[in-house]
């Protein structure tokens, strides 16, 4: 489901890095693989972060109040 644009949030977003998982479905090895976390960076100190998702992919978009596109890091969870 996607989430709508309809005002501003009044919360920031602080999302933590993501480590490697280590041993999930390797059978316990490391395999040195790297996950993309969020950077948390901004265009703009007063732009309006929004977070959408689709099956196993998070977009975090910066926008700025009349919805022009500044930013977008895609995640896949």
């Amino acid at each position: 489901s996607m989430l709508g644009i309809q005002g501003k949030p009044s919360w920031s977003l602080n999302l933590p890095s993501i480590g490697p998982f280590r041993s999930f479905g390797n059978g316990g090895k490391d395999t040195s693989f790297h996950i993309k976390s969020y950077s948390g960076r901004r265009v703009k100190n007063d732009s309006i972060r929004m977070v959408y998702f689709h099956d196993q992919t998070v977009a975090i978009v910066e926008l700025e109040p009349d919805k022009l596109l500044l930013n977008c890091e895609l995640i896949e969870v």
